[in-house]
């Protein structure tokens, strides 16, 4: 729940502090195929934290979209098949799977939300999208 965390970050963090985000950039990634969320989807899922919205939403979306290609490209079949079987596993997907798309433009509105203002934003080839971000004093 991002939202959580940037709530919980807003609350801690010394008026004037600064928030440094290091997030994937989905081009790079498995999520290339997924759409980056927006936050009206973010919200929706903040406001009613069920596990179909908060898990199994997010997750059927994933493994629908997720380009195994990238994971094996010589057998993506057999990569879907393992990726598919890791999930169910119940472990795996806490801490393998990405659960919101991010874009520059929701990070933005991220930030919008909280009266944050944004000090830089980057591309870290070719894995990582960077922010900064400035709490109002």
């Amino acid at each position: 729940d991002p939202l959580a965390a940037l709530l919980e970050w807003n609350r801690v963090l010394r008026p004037g502090g600064y928030l440094f985000l290091v997030l994937p950039w989905p081009a790079a990634t498995y999520d290339r195929k997924r759409k980056a969320d927006d936050i009206a989807g973010l919200i929706r899922r903040h406001s009613d934290p069920s596990r179909d919205r908060l898990i199994e939403e997010p997750l059927r979306a994933i493994l629908e979209l997720t380009d195994y290609e990238a994971i094996d490209a010589g057998d993506p079949a057999k990569a879907e098949e393992e990726f598919r079987k890791q999930v169910g596993d119940g472990h795996f997907w806490h801490d393998r799977l990405h659960w919101t798309v991010f874009d520059f433009d929701l990070i933005e509105d991220l930030m919008d939300c909280l009266g944050w203002g944004v000090k830089a934003l980057d591309l870290i080839a070719p894995y990582h999208m960077v922010a900064l971000a400035q709490k109002p004093v």
